[in-house]
């Protein structure tokens, strides 16, 4: 092996959508002067960019790169420990390939929405309702829905009372008022 790499950090916590700088050492062991392109791989290679996709490294010496990674806010972004990958290819010697990885932990955060459907029944005195409870965080959504009405004129409950929505999912909740 001529080459290894690392990064800086390891276990960084990340805010999905916000942008962190991570660097990365790419350190030459052979005897010349060697040029190295370096790749995000795997799942999330996406994203993953590299300021400096293509580096060379005098002969025993080394080279940090900085990686920029933005994990989007969407619920597919998966909260919990994630790992993010680049190969370290030798320009000329493709054997020599060398991974680094590093670990970084997403964060959940919540975005819960509740959209109103068009009446179903009404009546004088009654109505039915129907609710899209949305879930657009990248969590499992607990959510607990009751009516209130300060002035104490519209009474009701909900079918069901409490609902639990997968990240990206919906779930239908009815108000008979």
């Amino acid at each position: 092996m001529s080459v290894q790499a690392w990064f800086s950090n390891d276990d960084v916590d990340v805010d999905p959508g916000s942008s962190m700088t991570l660097q990365l050492t790419v350190q030459n062991l052979g005897e010349t002067t060697k040029s190295f392109a370096i790749i995000p791989t795997g799942l999330c290679a996406d994203w993953v960019r590299v300021e400096r996709n293509s580096i060379t490294v005098f002969d025993e010496s080394l080279d940090s790169v900085d990686v920029v990674v933005t994990p989007p806010r969407l619920p597919s972004t998966t909260a919990g420990p994630t790992a993010i990958g680049l190969r370290v290819v030798p320009n000329g010697d493709p054997e020599g390939t060398v991974i680094a990885e590093t670990t970084l932990d997403v964060q959940p955060f919540d975005d819960r929405r509740i959209v109103p459907l068009q009446p179903v029944i009404r009546t004088r005195h009654r109505a039915n309702f129907e609710f899209m409870v949305e879930n657009h965080g990248n969590g499992l959504a607990s959510c607990r829905v009751r009516l209130v009405d300060p002035s104490d004129r519209v009474d009701g409950d909900f079918d069901p009372p409490a609902v639990g929505v997968q990240p990206g999912g919906a779930s239908l909740v009815r108000l008979k008022a």
